[in-house]
């Protein structure tokens, strides 16, 4: 979708995802925005069959916890990957996107099983 297209050449405003479809400015307020791709989001659900327990956040933590592994496996270490996740899912802070992460399973403690025996 993006292949081909000069970004360069948009206002530094435009946005990507818009009602119509194609790059421009979309002079709306958020939630005409979010209430627009929800309504998507929902036809969509409802044609692969999925029930009440998928939704819009479900979709965006499961968004969210594949760039943020994504970064890990490119190289980027748990605090630049953090960093770069930030912006991308409106967080503030480092901490902030460090705890949705947690909360949603994406950061487990690493596994130090190989250091200890437990013998019964």
């Amino acid at each position: 979708m993006l292949e081909g297209k000069n970004l360069k050449s948009y206002p530094e405003a435009a946005h990507i995802f818009t009602k119509s479809g194609d790059i421009e400015l979309w002079d709306a307020d958020e939630k005409a925005k979010v209430d627009h791709f929800g309504y998507r989001f929902r036809q969509a659900k409802l044609a692969l069959g999925f029930g009440k327990d998928y939704g819009l956040y479900s979709f965006r933590h499961s968004a969210a916890l594949d760039l943020y592994h994504s970064f890990v496996r490119s190289g980027s270490n748990d605090h630049e990957a953090v960093l770069k996740i930030m912006p991308i899912i409106g967080h503030q802070d480092p901490e902030t996107t460090r705890n949705y992460l947690r909360d949603i399973g994406g950061m487990l403690p690493k596994d130090y099983s190989d250091l200890y025996t437990l013998d019964f």
